[in-house]
């Protein structure tokens, strides 16, 4: 093995070998107690014996002493022997000390010594610190101020001692300063985006956790201080310096920020805004701060403004008002408060006059002139403000009340004044102008507002669709904007005058608002328009007679309308149902009567309601009518049908059968007719010939679903299993028509199989009504048994 080449060479001076590993402790080596303390041992080859070879005394020597090695081990041997008494005793519970002394301390002269005490000195007493959790809090902010940071060497070099050891204590303060000094290099320029998120976050701290609320106060104010340091003259860190120490209740120094703000800016007025509030309890302070303020910023509006609040007497108002008008004459806000104070109206007239000078910008100033002027004096200033005011729809619209106050104008000239603010005004939307609408509406300007509306609607007719219109007529009907609602219709109307479905939206929208003078106006205006639609009538007839339960002014509009249309049946139809429904059965069988006269072979209906009257009113005649309607009309079913019914009425079983039986050879496709001769077969005993009918109504009509239901219904009176064998077959043909499922399940003779049943029935006739109530039916059956 090679021998390396260090273990030949000499040691250097000082060394002293394990000491790198740690092999230094429990020595009594001269040597390792000097390397222990920190003191480099040298020996020179001089020194080591004298010219006699005697040992150099060692009291004045660098390196042993004995005499203080001697004091240094009794002192630590003394200690050592205290501590071991110490834990050898036993520990004892301490002794509670009671006093006799039945004197207690009294603090009656310090307490005479509060009275002295003024507000500031109680206001300026420190907070109690909250001392919940204290510990933690503490913890948590040495955290917080915990950081990491590669020092460089230079750092150390200066931070390193002469022996070759390192002050780790300086290194970790020098932390707090290498962040300082990187705050304080920052430049005083604009607040860009990032500070101002940092300082509005410092502001609007809530401290949602209390544990951390101590530590972010104090950060805080380590970074507001920066602030202050390296942007003193920008006011916003003053503020904010100011409102984190009021948040914390510490006013004093708060005031003391903001005041030093004021010095550093004294030509900000949020910052001078922010000390009156601070001080807001001293009113003399505060005018006295008011007045520094304006010294420096006359120009201001809103120290102006202050001044005025801070004031409580009109007079003192008027004169600070007048004073900052001096400084700033063109400011409206400043003009409209003045204005406000004056009770006189002549004072006002002038104001306003000196106001338009000044402003003539501002449309307040230049309506409420016109308001106070006469008609003439109001006109040229609608002139000199449509010059100043270019493009401004107030104008015209001002100009239109004008009008409708002073004079009886048409509202087709109100509508052309309008059509020239349209021209003008190109970028208000549709809103803004049913605003304008409303509002004159509201003032008592119809003609106005339907001129706003109609002029807006005909000007831009292709961006506004027809549904958009009449969804904004039942928001304006909600909020009770009747005129403005109205005005929409009638451009509708005047769109479209003769579409019958426009009509119909549009008296529906009508409805929803249930205003039935609205409504029946609207009705009055679609029957004008289209004197020959029966459906404009028969609506405002059926209105009349259930809205209104005006039964003769629903008479007088069919009337009307039969004579408008006389050929139209349905008109016809509904002056009998009228009369009927309302309980006038003898003019109704008046009124048919008068028809079947004049034109017998009209309609086979007119018969038929004829004898359905002449049943309800037990007549003779009811049967004689009856055949002579056959007579006219024998292929109607329903006259068979009613002729029928009236022989088994009679009692007439046989006449009735030869009837049903001559109505299935005129009518082989109606199933009433089928079914009502298998009834009157099964009444008279024929069983095997009504099982027979029904079957030969099947033939001649496979797709009929009821006669399948009916001969279902017959054979579960006679056969059941053939019953049961029809049913299957007939859901299978018919698996989507509810009384056959129905049959079925009558059928089935096990509840567990209808469960299982009714959710198939169910599914197959998409929940039909009729199924879920025999569902019903049956478990209430089945609880029963």
């Amino acid at each position: 093995m090679e021998r390396k080449s260090f273990l030949d060479q000499e040691a250097p001076a000082g060394y002293v070998a394990g000491s790198a590993r740690g092999a230094v402790g429990f020595r009594t080596s001269t040597i390792a107690d000097s390397f222990n303390r920190g003191i480099v041992p040298v020996s020179h080859e001089d020194d080591d014996d004298d010219e006699d070879g005697t040992v150099l005394d060692n009291d004045n020597g660098i390196l042993f002493k004995k005499s203080r090695e001697d004091e240094e081990d009794e002192e630590a041997d003394r200690i050592f022997n205290e501590i071991e008494a110490k834990l050898s005793c036993k520990k004892q519970q301490p002794k509670v000390i009671t006093t006799t002394d039945s004197k207690k301390p009294q603090f009656s002269d310090l307490k005479r010594q509060l009275a002295e005490l003024t507000e500031d000195d109680w206001l300026n007493l420190p907070e109690p610190g909250d001392m919940t959790r204290r510990n933690k809090r503490t913890r948590l902010l040495e955290q917080q101020q915990q950081r990491m940071y590669a020092a460089p060497d230079t750092l150390i070099s200066g931070n390193t001692a002469g022996n070759g050891t390192t002050n780790f204590q300086s290194l970790s303060e020098s932390r707090d300063k290498f962040l300082s000094s990187q705050l304080d290099s920052l430049l005083p320029t604009t607040q860009t985006k990032t500070d101002e998120k940092l300082t509005e976050s410092i502001l609007n701290q809530s401290g949602t956790e209390q544990d951390l609320k101590f530590a972010d106060l104090q950060k805080s104010r380590i970074i507001l201080s920066s602030l202050r340091k390296t942007e003193p003259h920008k006011a916003s860190s003053w503020i904010q310096s100011a409102r984190l120490e009021e948040q914390n209740k510490n006013y004093k120094l708060a005031k003391s920020y903001i005041l030093e703000g004021c010095k550093k800016c004294p030509r900000n007025d949020d910052i001078w805004l922010e000390n009156i509030r601070l001080n807001e309890s001293d009113l003399k302070m505060c005018k006295q701060l008011i007045n520094t303020a304006l010294g420096y910023v006359s120009k201001s509006e809103k120290l102006w403004i202050k001044a005025v609040d801070l004031e409580h007497e009109n007079n003192n108002k008027r004169k600070v008002l007048m004073k900052a008008l001096e400084n700033l004459p063109t400011n409206n806000k400043l003009w409209k408060l003045l204005i406000d104070l004056e009770d006189n109206q002549e004072t006002v007239k002038k104001l306003l006059t000196k106001a338009v000078d000044l402003c003539p910008l501002d449309w307040d100033f230049w309506s409420g002139l016109i308001n106070m002027s006469n008609y003439a004096d109001s006109k040229t200033l609608l002139n000199q403000a449509r010059k100043k005011l270019s493009g401004d729809s107030r104008v015209w619209i001002t100009a239109c009340k004008l009008e409708e106050r002073e004079s009886s104008i048409e509202l087709t000239k109100l509508t052309k004044l309008m059509d020239k603010a349209m021209k003008e005004n190109t970028t208000t939307t549709k809103e803004e102008w049913y605003e304008f609408a409303i509002e004159a509406e509201r003032e008592d300007f119809t003609n106005t507002a339907k001129a706003i509306v109609l002029s807006y609607l005909n000007f831009n007719n292709n961006s506004v669709t027809d549904t958009e219109l009449l969804e904004d007529v039942d928001k304006l009907f909600s909020n009770g904007n009747i005129v403005v609602g109205r005005s929409i219709l009638d451009h509708i109307i005047n769109t479209h005058p003769t579409d019958i479905s426009y009509w119909s939206k549009l008296i529906n929208s009508i409805k929803h608002f249930k205003n039935l003078e609205i409504t029946y106006s609207y009705y009055a205006k679609a029957i004008e328009l289209n004197p020959q639609t029966p459906l404009f009538y028969l609506m405002y007839a059926k209105d009349k007679w259930q809205i209104s339960n005006d039964i003769p002014g629903a008479r007088t509009i069919l009337d009307d309308a039969e004579a408008a249309i006389p050929k139209d049946l349905s008109i016809k139809f509904a002056k009998i149902k009228l009369e009927t429904k309302s309980g006038d059965i003898s003019n109704a069988e008046t009124y048919i009567k008068s028809i079947l006269d004049k034109s017998p072979l009209e309609s086979e209906k007119f018969w038929y309601k004829y004898v359905h009257i002449l049943r309800c009113q037990e007549n003779d005649k009811s049967l004689e009518t009856s055949q002579k309607a056959l007579e006219l009309f024998p292929k109607s079913w329903k006259l068979h049908l009613q002729n029928i019914q009236i022989l088994l009425g009679l009692g007439k079983l046989a006449d009735a059968r030869e009837a049903a039986r001559k109505s299935t050879t005129e009518c082989p496709n109606a199933p009433e007719l089928w079914i009502i001769l298998s009834q009157i077969d099964e009444q008279l005993g024929v069983v095997t010939a009504a099982r027979s009918v029904l079957d030969k109504a099947i033939l001649v009509n496979p797709d009929s679903p009821v006669l399948w239901s009916q001969k279902i219904s017959f054979e579960k009176k006679y056969d059941l299993p053939a019953a049961r064998n029809l049913a299957n077959r007939a859901l299978k043909k018919f698996p989507n028509y509810p009384k056959l499922w129905i049959d079925y399940l009558w059928l089935l003779p096990k509840m567990s199989q209808r469960k299982t049943a009714f959710l198939d029935a169910l599914k197959a006739t998409d929940n039909s009504s009729l199924i879920l109530s025999a569902i019903g039916m049956f478990f209430w059956i089945d609880r029963g048994k």
